[in-house]
């Protein structure tokens, strides 16, 4: 939106060059957002990005600057520019000479192994046909999704688990995999572990095996004591009122991420101190959704503290979560710590990985599946 008011500077450059406002603002921002790239920032990376798809063919060398400073964040380590970079080549392909399905395919490889869940996916995708002019394997989709469960896709989880189950072919069309129910019950319990909207189909395959509730919870009480976090989880379909809690709080000790943003949830009204504790320790184990989550809760003055020392741990989580890939958290971070007199927090700038590293495995019976392995050539 054109601003009602023009600076004499900015009417002075429109006069010169015949450009409209608006496109003195894109190449305004255009600029900003590819040096901030450059460094391998985050939000920089982010409105970079969104900026480089507004794009037409017809405008080549600046396709092509994109590419070159998405590269810059990726060679950095950047996962997210990575996946940028992929996305770029994979909607963009054949408009113009730079855009190639083969550098797709290529950036996105990267970005998998830089963690980044978004590049897993569209590798997963691909092998298994949702992209036209590339290969098609059962074992690659395996791979790729077992990747992308492992960094939080659900529907990549569902995918394995239900092969395994069912002995199915990924939608690919080719022989299908063999059915192996141990193979699904480990899948479905690393899932839980990484994302917690499978964690219903993962207690329901494991209370399947028992013949009544008593057994069950017996049973699932035993293996929690035994450090089995999927038990734990499972304990809290078993019993009532504070003993919930009790389990919650269990299985965030013992690594479930999830596990302490929801025990904070239940003891946010009567111990708001306990509840910033649990969700610092899941913010610090790198699960977005919380840092960003407690950093509003700062910026609201639930914490007990001088406004200033809260503004400033806000900004920190808001920080910490645009690393992690939170777009919106990217956004309220740099609006607050552009504010004439914001101080920014210390520590690294938003250039980290873009993708949370899986939480840990569960220790006792619930061992993790390895990851499928590329079919030999």
């Amino acid at each position: 939106m054109f601003k009602c008011v023009l600076s004499a500077g900015l009417l002075l450059a429109v006069a010169a060059t015949g450009a409209s406002a608006e496109e003195l603002d894109f190449e305004k921002e255009y600029t900003r957002s590819a040096a901030s790239c450059r460094k391998a920032d985050m939000a920089g990376c982010f409105d970079f990005y969104a900026l480089c798809t507004r794009l037409k063919p017809q405008e080549d060398k600046k396709i092509f600057n994109c590419l070159k400073v998405l590269q810059v964040a990726c060679d950095k380590k950047n996962g997210a520019a990575c996946n940028m970079l992929g996305q770029v080549h994979l909607v963009g392909q054949g408009t113009t000479k730079y855009l190639t399905k083969k550098k797709a395919l290529q950036f996105f490889e990267r970005g998998c192994t830089l963690k980044n869940k978004d590049a897993c996916v569209h590798l997963f995708e691909m092998a298994t046909g949702a992209e036209e002019g590339y290969p098609v394997s059962v074992q690659r989709g395996l791979k790729y999704a077992g990747k992308a469960c492992l960094l939080g896709d659900a529907d990549a989880c569902s995918a394995i688990v239900y092969a395994y189950d069912e002995g199915g072919d990924l939608d690919t069309g080719k022989a299908p995999i063999k059915k192996n129910k141990k193979l699904a019950r480990q899948w479905a319990d690393r899932a839980c572990l990484v994302n917690f909207d499978f964690c219903d189909s993962a207690i329901q395959i494991r209370t399947d095996k028992y013949k009544d509730r008593e057994t069950a919870a017996k049973k699932l009480k035993a293996d929690c004591r035994r450090k089995d976090i999927v038990a734990c989880l499972a304990c809290t379909g078993y019993v009532a009122g504070e003993e919930i809690q009790t389990y919650y709080r269990r299985a965030c000790d013992l690594g479930n991420v999830p596990s302490c943003a929801l025990f904070a949830d239940m003891v946010m009204d009567h111990d708001p101190k306990l509840a910033l504790k649990y969700l610092e320790r899941a913010c610090n184990k790198r699960h977005a959704d919380t840092c960003g989550k407690l950093g509003m809760l700062y910026m609201e003055g639930t914490a007990d503290m001088d406004a200033k020392v809260a503004r400033k741990k806000a900004l920190s989580a808001f920080q910490r979560a645009c690393k992690l890939g939170l777009q919106g958290s990217c956004v309220i971070y740099t609006d607050l710590s552009s504010r004439k007199g914001e101080e920014r927090p210390r520590g690294d700038s938003p250039a980290a990985e873009a993708s949370p590293t899986p939480a840990p495995a569960p220790a006792g019976k619930a061992d993790p599946a390895p990851t499928p392995d590329l079919p030999d050539k």
